[in-house]
């Protein structure tokens, strides 16, 4: 019998280099939990695939206590969040559904220019245009068609 033995240097694992720069990324069937004492919210997404600093999620969900947000696509570059596709808005004062909707992260501002229909204080509200501030509740319409229910 002939044997070789061979002396190889050891792996060094502190040498390694642990960062990690995807370019493209891809995931399905995604479930998300905000916690803290108790659940706060909750996002399903069928899929997520993001190409460089651009993440996209098909058929978004998010639920909490007073908010649902839902569209068939949503974009995030940078500080904005552009739904597209079936988009619907819910909270406690105002119901909102589009088929294009752009949510500022930083300024907590929803806005489109597409056709929107709008639900506030049980009044059915067409407009052209919106602005909705999430922090101080204020509704901006333009190009607007009314019909009041009692």
């Amino acid at each position: 019998m002939l044997f070789f033995i061979i002396i190889q240097k050891p792996y060094d694992i502190d040498k390694m280099n642990y960062q990690l720069d995807f370019k493209s990324l891809e995931a399905n069937y995604i479930i998300g939990y905000e916690l803290s004492n108790k659940l706060e919210k909750i996002a399903y997404a069928k899929q997520y695939y993001k190409i460089n600093n651009q993440d996209n999620l098909i058929d978004l969900s998010i639920n909490d206590l007073e908010k649902h947000l839902s569209s068939n696509k949503a974009t995030k570059e940078n500080n904005i969040i552009v739904l597209n596709g079936d988009v619907k808005y819910k909270d406690n004062l105002i119901k909102l559904e589009s088929d294009v909707l752009n949510y500022s992260i930083n300024e907590k501002i929803l806005s489109s220019l597409s056709k929107t229909k709008v639900t506030y204080n049980n009044s059915l509200i067409n407009a052209n245009s919106f602005s909705y501030n999430l922090n101080s509740s204020d509704l901006l319409l333009k190009e607007v068609d009314l019909c009041i229910e009692k």
